[in-house]
């Protein structure tokens, strides 16, 4: 496997390969009214596009695929996808930048703190973790309409959306 995660303004080589096969990503909206869990496996194309894995609806700011949330060898990583508002992370415009979680992401007229928690082997679950991944028949009907639309039907499993608090 190649270790080098590269575009053409960013590259990102790990010193060790982290044996991280999936992270949460739960993406907080500042004022803390609502959160979404996210299953990240390779990437995740956030935009308005229907085909997204997170679709922004009725942000017009957004790009109809604006950015992707990129995981590779136990890194997150934030890239744009050439949208027209840019992808900010902590006030910064950004091409593409790794993420250590705590991050400030404005995508669109979105304003997000990232938080990842590493997934790894079951063995090292903690209790913490268990508590943000319910199992998909505890997952309560979803109100997605506002800000995310998510298609669970379609998706890959992997690209679900976990849990939406409004």
């Amino acid at each position: 496997m190649d270790n080098t995660y590269a575009n053409d303004s960013f590259s990102v080589t790990p010193e060790a390969t982290e044996e991280v096969e999936s992270v949460l990503l739960i993406l907080t909206g500042l004022d803390f009214k609502y959160y979404a869990v996210f299953q990240l496996d390779d990437r995740l194309v956030v935009g308005r596009r229907s085909d997204s894995d997170i679709v922004f609806v009725n942000d017009h700011e957004t790009s109809r695929q604006h950015c992707q949330f990129v995981l590779f060898c136990g890194h997150v990583l934030l890239e744009d996808l050439g949208s027209t508002n840019g992808t900010w992370v902590n006030g910064t415009r950004i091409e593409a930048q790794e993420l250590h979680g705590g991050e400030t992401i404005s995508i669109g007229g979105m304003t997000l703190r990232m938080t990842k928690v590493d997934m790894g082997s079951t063995e090292g679950h903690s209790e913490q973790t268990n508590e943000m991944s319910p199992r998909s028949d505890e997952i309560p009907e979803l109100m997605t309409d506002e800000l995310f639309e998510v298609d669970q039907g379609t998706k890959p499993s992997s690209k679900e959306l976990l849990y939406l608090s409004p």
